[in-house]
């Protein structure tokens, strides 16, 4: 079986001279603290994805300040290891640039001559593994666990498979099967040490805008292709269209307002098209961008879903970059989604796009008037508002929609339990059963979706995931 491990050697000089800045400290013990922490934080950054190139520089984005502050501290004054070695010369990384809570990036950072890594996938145990990865685990009772992780069942027969064969294929560290066979063996390994289960660390504190969010690799943020090896045979269930199903629900009482006896239907075609035979939209936008397109119809329909999506959660019908107010030069989304400039332009110019933005854009307000008036108090959350201190509309409206997309999943996962399905993961909109439910019982859990939020227009589509 292929493990992942990073060996670790400090230079002799380092201890040396830790030994005689502490003398009565164990600085043996004290260095292999830190350089454990860093291996750990090494492996969170592979796992994210590195090139080739920047592991061959000994280059990787950390966060510093959880390498000085678990890192560990040395001598009776208890000093942070991490700042002992900077101040003395000594550091193991050198910072390149520094990251920042605004710009929400890590520190990128090099490591120095006075450290060996070596990042190889051989032989390890994985005792080693899981140690790395949850170095405080062991020390946890029952409800620290309970309180601190959800324990992901993995199918090991299955994950193994799937690392085996894509173990051969691999040829690049750049690759997306290379960083897919790095989580894999991640998870394989801490799954494997801890009976089965892979921890995944809930996030503290908890993310205000209600989606529960796992720090590190979680089933969340894996690649969707790797989740069925570490999950095996199994369903996944997700709502259909969850944004723009969720603003529909506002649509009646958008049209009751304005004294408007208009059908939902014919007040918001484009929602309601999209939402119920989403193909109506997507099919003529489509024909409208691509034309002579070397992409094939699935990948034309991903980028449309995509580029939709992105309009629902505020990007703008542009086709040029901007200047911030910090002066760093910004690609509007849809053009990361569109390369193809010209696609781009008949994209913003589609009539059926204008649309479906046009009705968003009602309801966006409505839905932000029917807030203040009924949820005066979210208005002033900090981390709801800008920087100037105004409201922040597209975090309110993101704060509303995750909410409310927590709440009509809670009322799926508590109608499974008490029909004893095997629920082996939450991603959000979606739930992962081991069973292939009955027609029935779906229909059950979309009634109950519908009736506890008053949302007519919740419901759930499928997709088999199969194992190795």
């Amino acid at each position: 079986m292929i493990k992942l491990v990073i060996k670790k050697e400090v230079r002799d000089e380092v201890i040396k001279a830790l030994k005689v800045a502490f003398p009565t400290s164990n600085c043996a013990k004290g260095i292999e603290k830190y350089t454990k922490e860093l291996a750990g934080l090494l492996l969170d950054e592979l796992s994210r994805g590195v090139s080739n190139y920047h592991i061959k520089k000994g280059i990787y984005r950390i966060p510093l300040k959880r390498l000085r502050d678990y890192g560990g501290a040395i001598g009776p004054n208890k000093k942070k290891i991490h700042e002992w070695l900077r101040e003395n010369n000594y550091e193991l990384v050198r910072t390149l640039t520094r990251g920042t809570r605004f710009t929400k990036e890590y520190s990128m950072v090099k490591l120095t001559d006075w450290v060996k890594l070596k990042i190889d996938l051989s032989s390890a145990t994985p005792e080693e593994t899981f140690g790395l990865r949850f170095p405080k685990y062991s020390k946890l009772n029952d409800q620290q666990i309970t309180d601190t992780y959800d324990l992901l069942r993995v199918d090991l027969i299955s994950l193994e498979k799937y690392i085996q064969s894509l173990a051969l294929n691999c040829k690049s560290l750049k690759s997306k099967e290379y960083q897919n066979l790095i989580r894999a063996v991640l998870i394989y390994d801490c799954a494997k040490h801890n009976n089965g289960c892979y921890p995944q660390k809930k996030l503290d504190p908890p993310s205000i805008f209600g989606r529960k969010y796992y720090s590190g690799i979680s089933i969340q943020n894996i690649k969707k292709e790797l989740r069925a090896p570490v999950l095996g045979d199994c369903w996944e269930y997700d709502i259909r269209s969850c944004v723009v199903t969720w603003k529909l629900g506002y649509a009646q009482k958008y049209l009751d307002s304005k004294k408007d006896c208009s059908a939902v239907v014919d007040g918001f075609l484009f929602s309601y098209a999209y939402v119920h035979s989403k193909e109506e939209i997507i099919n003529p936008i489509k024909s409208s961008v691509f034309i002579n397109s070397q992409l094939d119809d699935v990948e034309q329909t991903s980028l449309i879903k995509e580029a939709l999506t992105a309009l629902n959660f505020g990007a703008r019908l542009s086709v040029y970059g901007f200047v911030d107010k910090f002066g760093k030069s910004q690609v509007p989304a849809l053009a990361k989604i569109f390369t193809d400039k010209q696609e781009l332009q008949r994209f913003n110019k589609c009539g059926y796009v204008s649309g479906f933005l046009n009705e968003q854009k009602e309801l966006d307000t409505f839905i932000l008037a029917d807030a203040k008036q009924n949820q005066p108090e979210i208005f002033t959350y900090p981390k709801l508002r800008t920087k100037t201190d105004r409201k922040n509309s597209k975090k309110i409206l993101s704060y509303l929609f995750q909410h409310a997309e927590t709440d009509v999943m809670n009322v799926v996962r508590k109608v499974a339990s008490e029909s004893n399905l095997t629920l082996l993961a939450n991603i959000h909109d979606a739930v992962i059963f081991r069973e292939n439910i009955s027609d029935a019982m779906k229909e059950e859990l979309e009634a109950a979706m519908r009736k506890h939020t008053g949302n007519p227009y919740w419901a759930l589509g499928k997709k088999q995931l199969k194992g190795w």
